[in-house]
């Protein structure tokens, strides 16, 4: 999640992204006299931010449908949740805009925003693989050709190589192919945030690597652990297979016709085009990027740790009368990256920025 400076208006060409993704995102509800109720899908990885000094993009996003409309809509907004999350995690819904153009006594007319949560599928969850496994025929979280608005952000490198490459295919283990089958096919718009191959580097080398690197080499030697376990615990391998923008724009644009060619089950045919595509820059918050890397990166530290015993590594001695594990390593490991106090972050993460509109195919 970009700090809230990133997001402002007034800000410098290249750093607007937003500002324009919102002028595509609104706008592709027409005339809002028209367009009462608006369905919305929020989902961002690995997780929502908790932190409340960052304001979500999707509260952006709103607060640019509310300034486009005339006549204040109601906005069902539904967060996809993963399967390793609490559903207490879920957003908040952000304040409403006061239908000022409505001065009846309406029911609904101090709430017209509501939300909700639906759980996807962890398709390469570290912790347990078989959340993996979904046996539904898809996992979509809504009705298809439903959804006027979604958004799916990512802003840290995933775990391993698969992700990436399952994440720009058509295959049931794609949240982005899962998002544009929902998409309405009158003007159903998604916004796409994902690092540029550039970016995750930036990530490994600015902002994890001068906080876990230190702490591994004293995590070693005062353990006793063989050395080469510190690069194990310390990489990102999903960033040798991640993409530049043009990669990802080219598997994109792939998507988009792969889909525009499918004959629809139901309805007229429809068509998927980008209506925006450029980098951006993106400064992480301290405490974000930190939650984030902790709750996606826990588990492989973990399996890590469980690998390198069951292959024979060297263990510590036992702490009195209590017998080192893995779990254990593996929780120092964690504990040192959260109260790390080295300098690290405040450097431009590059993200590819795509909004991409599902619409009715002319014969």
């Amino acid at each position: 999640m970009p700090d809230r400076s990133s997001l402002a208006q007034d800000a410098p060409s290249r750093s607007d992204w937003l500002g324009r993704a919102c002028q595509h995102l609104a706008s592709s509800l027409g005339d809002a006299g028209n367009q009462h109720q608006i369905q919305m899908v929020v989902q961002a990885l690995p997780s929502q931010s908790k932190s409340t000094q960052v304001q979500p993009v999707f509260e952006k996003v709103v607060e640019a449908i509310q300034n486009h409309c005339t006549i204040t809509p109601y906005i069902t907004i539904t967060h996809a949740v993963s399967q390793v999350m609490s559903m207490d995690e879920v957003p908040a819904s952000p304040p409403a805009t006061p239908n000022a153009n409505n001065s009846g006594d309406d029911y609904f007319n101090d709430q017209t925003i509501f939300t909700h949560a639906a759980v996807v599928p962890a398709y390469h969850s570290q912790s347990n693989p078989q959340l993996t496994m979904g046996s539904r025929p898809t996992n979509i979280i809504a009705a298809p050709s439903s959804i006027h608005v979604s958004i799916l952000e990512r802003y840290i490198p995933p775990t391993t190589p698969q992700e990436v490459n399952d994440f720009f295919t058509l295959s049931r283990r794609s949240y982005l192919a899962d998002r544009l089958l929902e998409l309405s096919s009158n003007n159903g718009t998604l916004l796409l945030v994902y690092p540029t191959r550039s970016g995750g580097s930036t990530f490994t080398n600015r902002y994890v690597g001068p906080v876990i690197e230190p702490f591994l080499r004293q995590f070693i030697l005062l353990n006793g652990l063989y050395t080469q376990l510190a690069a194990t615990l310390g990489q990102m391998a999903a960033v040798a297979a991640m993409k530049s923008f043009k990669e990802i724009q080219e598997a994109v644009t792939a998507m988009c016709q792969a889909l525009s060619q499918r004959a629809p089950f139901r309805g007229l045919p429809s068509r998927y085009e980008i209506v925006q595509a450029e980098t951006a820059e993106v400064v992480l918050d301290r405490a974000v990027w930190k939650d984030w890397y902790i709750e996606q990166e826990q588990p492989r530290l973990r399996q890590n740790m469980v690998d390198y015993h069951k292959s024979g590594g060297r263990m510590p001695a036992p702490r009195g009368q209590i017998e080192v594990t893995p779990g254990m390593l593996a929780r120092e490991v964690i504990d040192g990256v959260r109260q790390s106090r080295a300098e690290a972050g405040n450097a431009g993460l590059e993200v590819g920025v795509f909004v991409i509109r599902r619409t009715t195919a002319t014969v």
